[in-house]
């Protein structure tokens, strides 16, 4: 080992760069320490030695300078360590992690995976509000509202504009004249995103359904629930297979067919859009008692999803909202929606029926949370998950029909709120009406007392309506099964049939055979056969 060690120190203040030699087995602090002696700078500790090479790293102040292999003309910067500490989320874990605030994202990517022990930063982004930083810039040129108290999502991904490059890729090896065909029933959801020269944001196989459900099933009772035609769906799903250039409101001859070409499609997906990788995660934050918490924690696991699966379930909850809002002509409520998508959504890769049975709560519970509060989960939308309350600060006496009497100092529930002067309200007595809103005040974070018996007895007719729900689906899959196996008789009586067609075609043509060969035999004898 030589006896020193050149290094090269540039002064970004300075604008100077300088050649000091230390011994090589010197810690970083103490090269440090002896930088600001010779320079006259006081507070060594607010100082740090920053290695340009590659994406950049600082030197950890117990490590011996050797280890570094700082020779070769490689520049180290000698400057202040300007650190804050941000809120990183990675696989729904929450970190405080120090951030420099000079260092552009793409240079801190590696820095901040080796913190968390993860040892491949390829392919790693980070995520605000389901959109990408900008990877040339620092986390504090990103427009991140509060930034000190924002979340950061840190996940591996592939930008679509990767997945451009693979398709142009198969593209090129294929014959001018080839229909390219992409299968994507029974391959990975992201497969989906790349047809001909598109590449999509959401497939097609989930916008094609909605948009037909949305304009002609909203309203069609046990839609999602009952199946469509066999035949019809298996050549939705040939045509899929093979592109999405084809009319498919002519091909659909119920909203059902469209449902069932789209529960076909989720079912055979050999990985869940939820992922396999959070499944554990996904179960454990829902056993979160507090509410608020619990539906935190999930947020931040749908924000840890692959940008694929990140679109596609906001796809499905957004619309699964949508049908659960004409659920008085549909009968098809969230419970209900969720039921039927939970466990397509949240399969469990243990496959075993202990694990079904104990995790089947969880993915109703999960899938019903993510509809009902889908603008929270995917479009960031705060919400309170209790009502807005106000304190009566006049008194209010109704003297029309449909106005709430209302006195001082009661606390009432704001059930609609707007700018013409006039809020719908409930009272202590659970009586509703209006009131004028000027004789209100708001009273932020109120969180009203339980209700004990109200709330046994609503307890009690949930979970009749539950079971009762759970009922009427089970006779509808019942039902399904039941005309799947009449359609699987009938094929089987049709085969028979033509079966014995065939045998009776058969036996004619070889009694038809003998009659001409006795034919023969009498006119010209049995050597002409020979």
């Amino acid at each position: 080992m030589a006896a020193f060690l050149l290094l090269k120190v540039s002064f970004p203040y300075k604008q100077t760069t300088k050649m000091m030699k230390f011994t090589p087995l010197t810690l970083v602090e103490e090269v440090k320490e002896q930088i600001c002696t010779r320079e006259g700078i006081e507070n060594p500790e607010s100082f740090g030695l920053f290695c340009t090479t590659g994406n950049g790293f600082w030197l950890e102040d117990k490590q011996p300078i050797f280890g570094y292999e700082l020779w070769n003309d490689k520049t180290v910067e000698f400057k202040k360590n300007i650190f804050r500490n941000l809120n990183i989320v990675y696989l729904g874990e929450l970190y405080t992690v120090p951030i420099d605030e000079i260092l552009s994202v793409s240079k801190q990517i590696p820095i901040i995976t080796r913190n968390l022990g993860i040892t491949n930063y390829l392919n790693f982004v980070f995520v605000y509000q389901g959109r990408f930083l900008n990877e040339n810039k620092n986390f504090f040129e990103q427009e991140i509202e509060d930034i000190d108290k924002a979340e950061i999502i840190l996940k591996k991904d592939i930008p679509l504009s990767v997945k451009k490059i693979e398709i142009d890729a198969n593209k090129k090896k294929k014959k001018k004249d080839e229909i390219i065909s992409n299968p994507i029933f029974q391959k990975p959801l992201h497969v989906a995103l790349t047809r001909g020269e598109k590449v999509l944001e959401v497939p097609t196989i989930l916008t094609k359904p909605f948009e037909y459900v949305e304009k002609f099933g909203m309203d069609v009772e046990g839609i999602y629930r009952k199946s469509g035609g066999k035949n019809t769906i298996e050549k939705l799903k040939d045509l899929f297979d093979k592109s999405d250039d084809f009319n498919f409101q002519e091909l659909v001859s119920s909203p059902h067919d469209a449902t069932g070409v789209f529960k076909l499609y989720l079912r055979e997906l050999p990985e869940p859009p939820l992922t396999w990788e959070l499944y554990d995660k996904f179960i454990e934050a829902d056993e979160i008692p507090e509410n608020w918490e619990r539906v935190k924690q999930l947020r931040r696991l749908v924000y840890s999803l692959p940008t694929p699966n990140f679109n596609a379930v906001k796809c499905i909850c957004e619309h699964m909202f949508k049908v659960s809002q004409y659920s008085a002509q549909n009968q098809m409520g969230i419970s209900n929606l969720a039921m039927l998508m939970g466990p397509n959504l949240l399969r469990s890769p243990d496959e075993s029926m202990s694990a079904v049975v104990t995790d089947t709560r969880h993915q109703y519970s999960i899938c019903a949370t993510l509809i009902s509060e889908y603008e929270y989960m995917f479009y960031n939308k705060e919400k309170s998950f209790y009502p807005p309350f106000a304190k009566v600060v006049y008194e209010f006496q109704a003297s029309e029909k449909g106005e709430l009497t209302i006195k001082v100092g009661e606390i009432i529930e704001v059930v609609k709120s707007d700018d013409s002067g006039w809020w719908v309200a409930r009272g202590p007595n659970k009586k509703q009406g209006l009131i004028p809103s000027s004789y209100v005040e708001i009273v932020p974070d109120y969180i009203p007392p339980p209700r004990v018996k109200r709330k046994q007895v609503q307890g009690k007719q949930s979970k009749k309506q539950h079971i009762q729900s759970q009922i009427q689906i089970l006779k509808d899959s019942l039902n399904e099964e039941l005309k799947i196996k009449s359609e699987l008789q009938t094929e089987k009586k049709e085969l028979e049939s033509i079966l014995k067609e065939i045998h009776d075609s058969i036996q004619q043509e070889i009694q038809l055979t003998i009659k001409i060969e006795n034919l023969i035999k009498a006119k010209h004898g049995d050597d002409i056969l020979k």
